[in-house]
């Protein structure tokens, strides 16, 4: 699914193509731009295994948040809150770098962490399984970030300060809480 089948570099003859062996699945990402880009793969209008767009854009929801835990009922809040964040595209991407927001604060995630293709990364505000409810964090972020129980804008932006994704929720009206 999200991928071509292409005859395999080198296998272009009519003699070769009719053999399950002649083919492979695509690894190029079809690209585009901006919020268009198309992380589907293949080489449409190329030739096979020539890629013009081998890496997923900044700021096109690549990384989204998956899950929030802003207030947990097993330990306080300040050993229990987390967020998962998920890769939405078929490639590794490092977050090295990235810039967690909430409000006015801030942290800059220091890497590599890298976040597998369709995979999730857990961020814990204390990364001790032994403190936290048993979780099994991959990044402690730092106190200076508070998951509020009301209303409040989580965000995610780039290496480059580019906006990938913002959520904003509120005190339980509308959003579960």
């Amino acid at each position: 699914i999200g991928a071509s089948l292409e005859l395999a570099e080198g296998l272009l003859g009519d003699d070769v193509n009719d053999s399950a062996a002649a083919w492979e699945v695509a690894t190029c990402l079809i690209g585009g731009s901006g919020a268009t880009f198309n992380t589907d793969r293949g080489t449409p209008g190329s030739a096979p295994g020539v890629c013009a767009n081998s890496a997923v854009p900044d700021g096109t929801g690549e990384v989204v948040f998956n899950e929030v835990m802003q207030n947990p009922s097993q330990v306080l809040d300040a050993n229990g809150e987390w967020f998962e964040v998920l890769n939405t595209t078929a490639a590794e991407i490092d977050l090295a770098g990235w810039q967690i927001g909430l409000g006015s604060s801030s942290f800059v995630v220091e890497g590599p962490l890298p976040v597998p293709a369709g995979g999730v990364q857990l961020f814990a505000r204390n990364g001790d399984p032994a403190a936290n409810g048993g979780l099994p964090a991959a990044y402690d972020y730092p106190d200076t970030l508070f998951l509020g129980n009301g209303s409040q804008s989580l965000s995610i932006a780039d290496a480059e300060g580019a906006l990938v994704c913002l959520l904003s929720y509120d005190n339980g009206a509308t959003y579960p809480d």
